[in-house]
């Protein structure tokens, strides 16, 4: 007699936008889990609950640090409160790691951080992901569950829609498209990392499909050691659209971070995971996709 196996629950926050509703469309596909209501539910909570919603990008809060406090931190302390009396197991936050090490000295992304590496934001939204982190930590030790923090690197691919101030690479697309100009700063030499879609998913599954850890915080970098700078991405992007993108250099500016890559040995090490997707192989389907959508 075979003895059925009962799917995670899993409370996805947000299920729009580019991560959320990838995340959405796994979940409600794989048998392994069933993805539940965000809204909390004391008589079935769920097992994990995904904090995945933020409401600001880099750009938008730039100058504003108050921004950060009203529509992403407020926001995010009041769903947690909502959760007081149902909450699951498991919580997992999706913080960044190119906001809260942005600003790492001399590095320039020549060495590579762990998760013991100082927190240094050069903005209100690295800032306001630190604090979160911090309030998160403060939570799970008063309600006691179970917290995982994910430092995420830039992730990409079909669905990221091209959105203003946020994603290099359907920046890129778009101004070779249209033939725009893209403006290169110094910073714009630094190596960053960029994590495929797909190798996120995977990530996640990873995680999720493991035991559940029984309480205490975990801090994780997650990234895909796939690294370029943006002329090394234009030069990709070139190769694919087998067009020239114009470009035009700027001085350097005062708050120009000088960038160390993090490290995602730990992740890989902790869930025997390993990104795949190489930056040509994405980059050429993620062009696919927003060409097909446009």
């Amino acid at each position: 007699m075979s003895i059925a196996i009962q799917p995670k629950r899993i409370a996805l926050q947000k299920s729009s936008g580019f991560l959320g509703a990838r995340l959405a469309a796994l979940l409600a596909t794989n048998h392994a889990f069933e993805l539940v209501s965000a809204l909390p539910d004391p008589a079935a909570p769920a097992d994990v609950l995904l904090l995945n919603s933020w409401g600001s990008v880099p750009s938008s809060s730039a100058g504003q640090p108050l921004a950060e406090i009203t529509y992403s931190l407020t926001p995010l302390l009041k769903f947690l409160s909502d959760y007081s009396t149902a909450v699951p197991k498991h919580v997992v936050f999706f913080s960044s790691a190119g906001a809260v090490y942005a600003n790492q000295g001399d590095a320039g992304g020549v060495e590579t951080l762990s998760e013991s590496a100082e927190l240094s934001p050069n903005s209100a939204y690295g800032a306001g992901k630190i604090a979160a982190e911090a309030f998160l930590r403060a939570e799970s030790a008063r309600l006691e569950f179970a917290l995982t923090i994910l430092r995420i690197t830039n992730v990409y691919g079909p669905g990221q829609a091209m959105r203003v101030g946020f994603g290099i690479i359907p920046a890129i697309y778009q101004t070779m498209t249209s033939d725009a100009v893209m403006s290169l700063w110094p910073s714009s030499q630094q190596p960053r990392d960029y994590l495929y879609i797909d190798d996120f998913l995977d990530a996640f599954l990873a995680l999720t499909s493991a035991p559940a850890p029984q309480a205490g915080t975990q801090v994780f970098n997650l990234g895909s050691d796939f690294s370029a700078n943006v002329p090394e991405l234009i030069a990709i992007a070139e190769t694919t659209l087998r067009k020239t993108c114009r470009t035009s250099v700027q001085l350097a500016h005062s708050r120009d971070p000088k960038i160390a890559l993090p490290s995602a040995a730990a992740f890989r090490s902790a869930f025997n995971w390993r990104a795949q997707v190489g930056l040509e192989e994405g980059i050429a389907r993620t062009f696919l996709d927003l060409a097909n959508r446009s």
